[in-house]
């Protein structure tokens, strides 16, 4: 059984890679323009983060990430 750091931490590098991919047009039967717009960032409410999805400054999806200390 995984512990939550682990699956947060494997979240946030997935998300990133599949991001990066669409960013470097590395994605198939994708247009060079199709990907204007998006944009990741990390939100702090109070004791949670969040990582956010945002997509021409709107928030499409978050999640909640914990911290590794």
């Amino acid at each position: 059984m995984m512990d939550k750091t682990r699956v947060a931490l494997t979240a946030i590098i997935c998300i990133t890679i599949v991001l990066t991919s669409f960013s470097l047009g590395m994605a198939p039967n994708v247009g060079t323009n199709a990907n204007t717009g998006f944009q990741m960032e990390t939100v702090k409410t109070g004791d949670v983060a969040w990582a956010c999805l945002k997509h021409n400054r709107e928030y499409i999806g978050c999640s909640t990430v914990e911290t590794v200390k």
